[in-house]
């Protein structure tokens, strides 16, 4: 199963047109044949101004990117940082596998933005969808993403995308940190969102270009606290 990497920093332009909707996730010729998109929901959490955040926030993503800080705080759901959730999943006959991913980005148009893909869900033709759901997702260290991760791979791939739009992944080269959910807490479904876990996880690694042009950001002593949405 590819992970989301190729297509993450195209992820929020459509909410600019129609944020009270879910929309299809973008996705590459490469993965349009193979791998059905599940839609994309809208922005549901935000901070305070993105160069100032100030005011700490429920959901937030903090780190050293190639030395310079960063300080992601989300607080009121209309502006500034927002997070959101995206799943890339096949259906064969009932049975669905794949992956979600977990986004905290600038509202103004989505970029800067980072994301945590979890995989790989598997939920069979007869089984309940909240199960597989939570039981994949445990506080424990987890494996980096790679390309191409096997169809039952448990992985975290980290994607980033700056402020022109270049698009970064962990998943190009194999990593030497770490990545770790020190806890995950389950959110009942609630009016205009399906059930949902919250994850804090901390990691550091090697963010390499999409395009593969340029060298790798260094990420160190990231932290965050994002919002899974169950889009199985």
């Amino acid at each position: 199963m590819k992970n989301l990497y190729y297509t993450i920093g195209a992820l929020f332009l459509l909410t600019i047109s129609f944020s009270s909707c879910k929309l299809d996730y973008p996705v590459t010729p490469t993965e349009a044949n193979t791998i059905p998109i599940k839609g994309y929901h809208p922005p549901d959490t935000t901070g305070t101004n993105p160069d100032n955040p100030a005011t700490p926030g429920e959901y937030y993503f903090t780190c050293s990117l190639d030395g310079a800080k960063i300080n992601w705080q989300t607080t009121d759901g209309f502006n500034g940082w927002v997070t959101g959730s995206a799943g890339a999943t096949s259906n064969d006959q009932g049975e669905i596998t794949g992956s979600l991913i977990a986004t905290i980005s600038d509202s103004k148009n989505f970029q800067p933005q980072i994301g945590i893909e979890i995989g790989t869900f598997h939920v069979l033709p007869d089984g309940d969808r909240a199960d597989a759901f939570n039981s994949l997702v445990k506080p424990e260290q987890w494996n980096f993403g790679v390309e191409n991760n096997g169809r039952d791979t448990k992985y975290i791939t980290i994607s980033y995308v700056d402020a022109t739009g270049k698009m970064y992944t962990s998943a190009l080269a194999t990593q030497t940190g770490t990545v770790t959910i020190v806890s995950a807490t389950p959110i009942p479904k609630e009016l205009g969102f399906d059930d949902s876990i919250k994850i804090k996880l901390t990691f550091s690694c090697l963010l390499y270009p999409v395009d593969k042009t340029g060298p790798p950001l260094t990420l160190v002593a990231g932290e965050a606290t994002v919002r899974l949405e169950n889009l199985l």
